[in-house]
């Protein structure tokens, strides 16, 4: 089940590492903790691209990782190649690749998705090998555990009411979002 939490996340909850899209000036920030291996998580990603479309630069997206299963898994090395790409400049690149693929997440997966984002694959291996990225994965999921997450994808929202010219219609957005997310959980369910 989605887990649609309204939460007083402060602004200065978000740390310099965070993964951004917008302004945290912005009148709302939804922050999702997501698992690439995970379906729900991918269609997640894809109903918030789609709000963020439609909502005129009002919407802060942070993601943050919470991969379900243990360091060396598909879902972390997921994690993990996402973080290479961030330290070569495309992030956001490789999440829209990783969340659109939840089945096919294995090493030589991982190389072909770095390549079509156009990632340095030397750097891209060298990274992937020595783990180097795998404390900002693990800070990630010591984040969502302080925060009581216990599956993905979770989001929390924060609304600035101050200077904000349509919270309603983005609340209403963020509302039939959930609903979409829920009506596809229980597609995947079924």
């Amino acid at each position: 089940m989605t887990d649609l939490t309204l939460n007083n996340l402060s602004m200065t909850s978000l740390r310099e590492s965070d993964h951004v899209t917008g302004s945290a000036d912005n009148c709302m920030t939804l922050m999702a903790y997501g698992d690439y291996q995970s379906p729900r998580s991918g269609h997640a990603c894809r109903t918030i691209q789609t709000v963020q479309k439609s909502c005129d630069d009002q919407l802060c997206f942070v993601y943050r990782h919470f991969p379900q299963a243990a360091p060396r898994s598909s879902a972390w090395k997921a994690a993990e190649a996402a973080e290479v790409a961030s330290a070569q400049g495309k992030f956001w690149e490789m999440h829209e690749l990783l969340s659109q693929n939840s089945q096919a997440l294995e090493d030589s997966d991982l190389v072909r998705y770095a390549d079509l984002v156009g990632l340095d694959i030397p750097q891209f291996l060298h990274g992937m090998t020595n783990h180097t990225h795998a404390e900002k994965v693990q800070a990630d999921v010591d984040s969502a555990m302080a925060s009581d997450v216990s599956d993905v994808p979770t989001f929390f929202i924060t609304v600035r009411s101050q200077n904000a010219e349509h919270v309603d219609v983005l609340l209403h957005q963020l509302l039939e979002m959930t609903r979409s997310l829920s009506s596809s959980e229980e597609k995947l369910a079924s």
